[in-house]
């Protein structure tokens, strides 16, 4: 998807809508995890499924991680909260605050996250039936992306 692609996009989006598209259905990811060479280091293949639960939303992947020398399965989940009309939060399994939507922003969102001593900063690009993440994480230990694509079955 490139910038213009997205320019062309004329969407007035709530909370609902939003929360809504992404409980359509079933999702494939990619996720390819980069050194700064561009050398790849780590890579997940597998689904998203998106569903209700009390007054929020769960985001659970689960898939296959793969690195150089191992293959192991593997899952995360998010919690969703609608704040508002206009902003979702998206949380960690255990509640602690990861980053929000700003809906104003859509279909494009930069978000950061703080992870003492490691910086997360992140552009999340949505389309009709598909959205990317590319996450750039720095610290003193850390320089690497994170790359993930998820397409709608």
């Amino acid at each position: 998807m490139t910038i213009e692609s997205i320019s062309s996009i004329v969407v007035s989006m709530d909370s609902d809508i939003f929360l809504k598209n992404l409980k359509r259905g079933k999702w494939s990811i990619t996720r390819e995890v980069r050194d700064t060479n561009g050398e790849n280091l780590v890579a997940f293949s597998g689904y998203l499924h998106f569903y209700s639960e009390g007054d929020g939303y769960i985001f659970l992947e689960k898939g296959v991680l793969k690195t150089l020398r191992t293959e192991v399965e593997s899952s995360r989940m998010y919690r969703y909260k609608k704040i508002n009309d206009r902003c979702v939060a998206v949380l960690f399994e255990d509640g602690k605050p990861f980053y929000s939507y700003d809906l104003e922003s859509y279909p494009l969102f930069k978000v950061n996250h703080l992870c003492e001593p490691d910086m997360y900063r992140g552009s999340i690009v949505f389309d009709v039936n598909a959205w990317t993440t590319d996450w750039s994480v720095k610290g003193p230990t850390k320089d690497f992306r994170i790359l993930t694509k998820y397409n709608l079955l």
